[in-house]
């Protein structure tokens, strides 16, 4: 009886023609060669998705990285400005003290042009802060001299309250909606802020201080977290007897 030779899956096997009976070896080959090629499907699929896994874990520590380099570049940032802002308060101290041991005893000479170059040198430089330092050399000395100190006092009490207290600009806008934008802005940050319009512009200033040195100390964190062109005002000079609208505030410029 005449045999044909097949294929099954590159190996030969016998079929008897028209009888439909097939040589068990070829069947054999046959059988194999299906499980080893779904054992290979499956290998190749694993294979696949623990690639993915290892993929999706890797990504997941690049961002885990990345969060941890931005967390740490904002502590460095911050500890560089705690650092500036310390550094200042220092330098500020003790320019102070230097203005206070040169010029404090001057208060007390007998010559009247002394006396009025002391009293100058403080009203011009702590404005805000001669009626406290004046105060405290009229503790210090004798109760004669303390009533000659009292016309002192009174001139620097009316100064520092015309200098008034002093604010930080932290924005000027055309609209009042983009201010106000920058008062929730600042709000954010923990400062309150108030909008002023002024020479046809829409301020965002944050205060009042106390003092320039407070508002200059107050304006390093501000330009490292808000706006790094931000200044310091005094607020009588800058915005005198503003009146209250919709809003803001509009002062009154010459």
């Amino acid at each position: 009886m005449p045999v044909s030779t097949f294929i099954c899956i590159g190996f030969p096997y016998n079929y008897m023609l028209g009888t439909g009976v097939e040589m068990s070896s070829g069947k054999k080959d046959c059988n194999w060669i299906t499980i080893v090629t779904a054992f290979l499907s499956l290998l190749s699929a694993l294979g696949v998705a623990y690639i993915g896994y290892q993929s999706r874990r890797l990504e997941h520590q690049v961002d885990l990285l990345k969060v941890r380099v931005e967390e740490e570049s904002v502590a460095v940032e911050r500890e560089s400005v705690s650092l500036e802002q310390r550094r200042f308060e220092a330098e500020q101290r003790m320019r102070r003290d230097e203005i206070i041991r040169e010029y404090v005893p001057m208060l007390l000479s007998s010559e009247e042009t002394e006396r009025r170059i002391a009293l100058a040198v403080l009203f011009v430089l702590y404005p805000n802060d001669a009626p406290d330092i004046l105060a405290k050399v009229s503790e210090a000395i004798g109760e004669e001299q303390s009533q000659e100190f009292m016309a002192m006092m009174e001139q620097a009490e009316s100064i520092a309250e015309r200098t008034g207290d002093w604010g930080i600009v932290i924005g000027s806008d055309t609209t009042l909606e983009a201010a106000l934008d920058e008062v929730r802005t600042a709000q954010e940050y923990g400062y309150e802020a108030v909008v002023y319009y002024r020479g046809g512009w829409f301020a965002t200033v944050v205060g009042p201080f106390p003092s320039q040195e407070v508002a200059e100390s107050v304006n390093i964190v501000i330009r490292s977290e808000i706006r790094d062109s931000a200044f310091v005002i005094n607020f009588n000079s800058w915005c005198p007897s503003p009146i209250q609208r919709d809003g803001y505030l509009e002062c009154q410029t010459q």
